[in-house]
């Protein structure tokens, strides 16, 4: 689809220049070919009447490729797209990360017009209470975005120790897209790495009455997102030692899995494997098999179930080695069949004919 033709043609510098001495506002769109919510946005947002004449009226809009242009991205703290940048008077004023529909970019652009950032607009919102888990898991990651580490590590504080609790069906996120989002706070926040690494510490007393539960889950976790993954393998090395046979550790194994074979120890990866077959079936129904948002884009769906298609690739090419190295031939080959029942295709097939060495992910 071509560019909308809301965007000008104008370089960043020349914008940039022009905004010093404006009223207006600039607007750049940090976008990628392969970004889904940015074409998402190109085919809907940015052409939404609204929009375009809230725009019009007050700003100059740019859309600049960051592949195309990696020191511009470098340059602007780009890190995922898109990215939303508001200048005034030549200086940065906000940025929001994500797609955004025509009514929530409005909500940012009109609170621009207020002098209000995506910061500022959250905390009015959230309020003083406990119990929007949503929106304070919003207010952490624009605060995270706006490079207010500070505040940002008191609210991811906050979210690790009380989101599952007040909101259970968000325990899946906590141990993935927020353990995530702390890894980066910690990456670029000593106070906050030093926050989350006291967390960890009081977790590894808990988790020593419960080897295998919750608390060795976020122990773990939370390993991963400071990066000292070599006390998970310790642990584990011991735990391993004490339990012979396979080890029955639930979620935790999603954990461990990837981290042993980034040390190509598939044999003790096998260990932690129940049902190869039906770990086989469960990805394919939550990477292929599920019911997308009816209100998604057409190619976005095929793009999403593509990436997914690729993702039960590797997993079912994954145990079948694992499987394999731990002398469970029979299973890996009943893996391999329900493997290419469920996707028959010749990239399943070159898949599950690469060797391990292939497969290797370090982390």
């Amino acid at each position: 689809m071509d560019r909308p033709p809301i965007f000008a043609d104008h370089s960043f510098a020349t914008a940039l220049e022009a905004n010093k001495s404006s009223d207006s506002w600039l607007i750049v769109d940090a976008t990628a070919q392969w970004c889904g919510p940015c074409k998402n946005m190109d085919r809907t947002t940015w052409r939404d009447a609204e929009v375009v004449a809230w725009l019009e009226a007050h700003a100059t809009a740019l859309q600049i490729d960051v592949d195309q242009e990696q020191e511009w991205a470098k340059a602007h703290r780009i890190t995922a797209m898109p990215t939303l940048i508001a200048f005034k008077d030549g200086a940065e004023f906000d940025r929001v990360v994500g797609g955004r529909k025509p009514a929530d970019l409005l909500d940012w652009l009109n609170g621009l017009q207020q002098g209000e950032t995506a910061v500022a607009q959250l905390q009015r919102s959230v309020g003083e209470g406990d119990a929007n888990v949503s929106g304070r898991l919003d207010l952490a990651r624009a605060l995270l975005t706006a490079g207010k580490l500070d505040e940002a590590a008191r609210e991811f504080v906050w979210l690790w120790e009380h989101m599952d609790k007040l909101q259970p069906d968000m325990a899946g996120v906590r141990v993935s897209y927020v353990a995530s989002e702390i890894e980066t706070l910690v990456s670029q926040d000593e106070s906050a790495r030093s926050q989350f690494r006291a967390i960890r510490d009081r977790t590894a007393i808990e988790a020593a009455a419960d080897p295998a539960g919750d608390a060795r889950l976020d122990w773990i976790v939370l390993n991963e997102a400071l990066g000292e993954q070599a006390a998970t393998l310790n642990w584990f090395d011991h735990f391993a030692a004490a339990h012979p046979g396979r080890l029955a550790l639930g979620a935790i194994a999603n954990h461990l899995t990837p981290l042993l074979l980034s040390r190509d120890r598939w044999a003790d990866a096998a260990r932690l494997v129940d049902d190869g077959e039906q770990e086989i079936v469960r990805y394919h129904e939550l990477l292929v098999g599920q019911v997308l948002p009816a209100d998604w884009d057409e190619e976005i769906k095929q793009q999403f179930l593509a990436m997914g298609r690729d993702s039960l690739r590797r997993q079912a090419a994954e145990m079948r080695h694992i499987l394999i190295a731990g002398d469970r031939n029979e299973e890996a080959a009943v893996v391999e069949r329900t493997a290419l029942s469920l996707d028959p295709s010749d990239e399943m097939k070159s898949w599950l004919a690469k060797p391990r060495d292939e497969l290797l992910r370090p982390l």
